[in-house]
């Protein structure tokens, strides 16, 4: 089962509440959505999360707490995943691919600075991406980008990316974090610090505390609506939802109970909203032991599960069930509710 995303927001602000997720072997948390506050505002916003990054250098770190806050907000890529699945143009405005989808020339967008004054340019494509396939140690993502064999800067706003052979995900691991396009010049210090050329700038990491980001003047594309975004790290749950209710904080991204949304829907500055994430949990069963290795036993406890009482229950109705290891956002989904094979 999949349990739903629970957006709460008060008179002025984007209140995101992320969900827990449900459905058969693993147990993923949802990832929250990028935060902004309303059109005809700039603000300052706050927004309280539990898990800090253990480093600001996603190159070397695994860690989802750096995403989490750099990407698509200071780093950003050629091109990005859209809420409904759909891969868009970023720094890349358009590109062509072969007909047996191993050469991929992408057209860069001009104009494009980075938050230290340097221009944008294939270099910095070329550069960024073999420091993902040749970095040592290795990128912790680095065999998601193994197909490349080549990248090439054709001209200035022209790169081709040659493939060794046909992969289906390639565009879309050039939407995460080992995508990111970096400037060269600034990666001497990435583990405490971010130049990248996305709608905010790197001002402060006091760690163990927060980090803020300011809006960038000069961004090449829709200018940020809010002033500052800081992070701030509470990592007791309990503590986090209290300082969101004090109003220290603006914004907070999980809750670490669906029960405690009552506090949020019963306070007439919160209004909960009910949205979808792409994580799930499930439940497994191992067939290579016995009782579980007849298939009949496997189907009795299948049918015997009352799922929907699960999700009524242990998340008090926040869920949805997916009768699939993968969830309805996945474009390949398929529902085989009921099904057993």
């Amino acid at each position: 089962m999949r349990v739903r995303r629970l957006i709460a927001t008060t008179a002025a602000l984007a209140l995101v509440l992320g969900a827990c997720t449900s459905g058969t072997p693993t147990d993923t948390e949802a990832v929250p959505t990028t935060v902004a506050g309303p059109a005809s505002a700039v603000q300052d916003v706050t927004l309280g999360l539990q898990l800090e990054p253990p480093t600001l250098d996603l190159t070397s770190s695994p860690a989802a707490a750096i995403p989490q806050v750099l990407l698509y907000n200071v780093y950003e890529t050629l091109v990005k995943l859209e809420s409904d699945g759909s891969i868009t143009g970023l720094l890349a405005e358009s590109w062509d691919v072969s007909d047996d989808g191993t050469e991929w020339t992408f057209s860069l967008r001009e104009g494009v600075t980075f938050h230290d004054g340097q221009p944008f340019s294939a270099d910095d494509v070329v550069f960024s991406l073999t420091n993902v396939l040749e970095k040592d140690p290795a990128h912790p993502f680095a065999t998601t980008l193994e197909p490349i064999s080549s990248v090439e800067a054709i001209d200035a706003a022209t790169v081709r990316i040659t493939l060794d052979r046909f992969s289906a995900n390639f565009l879309f691991f050039l939407t995460q974090g080992q995508g990111v396009i970096l400037a060269e010049s600034a990666v001497a210090d990435i583990a405490n610090s971010a130049i990248g050329t996305g709608p905010f700038v790197f001002e402060e990491w006091a760690q163990g505390d927060s980090i803020v980001v300011r809006r960038n003047a000069d961004y090449w594309g829709t200018p940020a609506f809010v002033e500052t975004i800081t992070y701030r790290y509470i990592n007791d749950p309990n503590a986090l939802n209290n300082a969101l209710l004090a109003g220290d904080i603006d914004i907070i991204t999980g809750v670490s109970a669906p029960e405690l949304l009552e506090a949020f829907e019963a306070d007439d500055r919160f209004e909960v909203l009910v949205g979808q994430t792409n994580g799930e949990v499930t439940m497994a069963l191992n067939g290579s032991r016995a009782p579980l290795d007849d298939v009949r036993v496997r189907q009795a406890i299948s049918r015997a599960i009352d799922r929907q009482e699960i999700v009524d229950l242990a998340y008090f109705g926040y869920g949805e069930l997916i009768g699939t290891g993968a969830t309805p956002l996945d474009p390949y989904y398929v529902d085989l509710t009921n099904t057993y094979t």
